[in-house]
């Protein structure tokens, strides 16, 4: 688990290994999540049971010292061994969000305001998701609203929107037009909003891996099973990632083995 920073011509290493007083060596499987606020970049851990920690660093200071501010329960967040990851982050002005997992019942997003945590999101919490979801997948906002992609068993496969006083299920189990209970899919893998519209890729069974848009409306699949010429039926299993230049969206497509 390493974080490098590009500088436009060249590569350096500025996290783990314990570099600039980061996250020991052989300790962390996986840097999840990235996001910035301000000055501040935080990077989200973890894989393996107890690991679910978020560090942050200067980048005005060019990352030189990094300090933990989340899990074991620092800044009133979550307690110790009890997530396995921060698999996504997102920022709404100066507050961060953490999307953990993966055991049973782990799918959680907590709120981060520079000095402590709430948690904001699970366990049936300010209208949201029962206790019956493993991870809290892909996080993005639309600079006002945050939203969740949830799952990792067959039909979990939602989408919430957080408006900071509740969660409203907008996507999966064809709310909305958007893919039914009968698809069994596992979980949205990403999301992305712009230009009006939020993007979902899904997962994580063979022919899984379509592109859903969200007009604050309605769903449309607009990528998978040859949809507007794209990827054949059953080439991909996930849409792993999403990202867009103002005007194209972009998606990376991948196989879960």
């Amino acid at each position: 688990a390493e974080v490098w920073h590009w500088n436009g011509t060249v590569w350096v290493k500025i996290g783990g290994d314990g570099l600039n007083s980061s996250w020991p060596n052989q300790t962390y499987e996986d840097v999840h999540a990235l996001t910035i606020e301000g000055d501040f970049l935080y990077a989200g851990l973890g894989s393996s049971t107890g690991d679910a920690e978020v560090w942050r660093c200067d980048t005005s200071t060019g990352c030189t010292s990094w300090t933990k501010v989340g899990g074991d329960g620092v800044n009133a967040g979550w307690a110790i061994n009890t997530f396995e990851g921060v698999f996504a982050m997102s920022t709404i002005g100066t507050t961060v969000y953490a999307g953990l997992g993966s055991g049973a019942n782990d799918a959680e997003v907590w709120s981060f305001n520079g000095t402590t945590w709430t948690k904001i999101g699970g366990d049936s919490l300010n209208s949201g998701w029962t206790t019956n979801f493993e991870t809290v997948r892909s996080l993005t906002n639309d600079g006002t609203n945050l939203y969740a992609g949830l799952g990792d068993t067959a039909q979990d496969a939602e989408v919430w929107r957080w408006n900071g006083t509740a969660w409203t299920r907008i996507g999966g189990d064809g709310v909305n037009t958007s893919w039914a209970t009968a698809d069994n899919i596992e979980y949205v893998a990403s999301l992305n909003f712009f230009g009006g519209n939020l993007y979902a890729g899904t997962a994580s069974s063979t022919g899984d891996g379509d592109v859903w848009r969200f007009n604050g409306t309605s769903w449309t699949k607009i990528g998978g099973d040859g949809v507007n010429s794209g990827w054949a039926a059953s080439t991909y299993e996930l849409v792993a990632s999403l990202a867009n230049d103002g005007t194209n969206l972009y998606a990376g497509t991948a196989n879960s083995n």
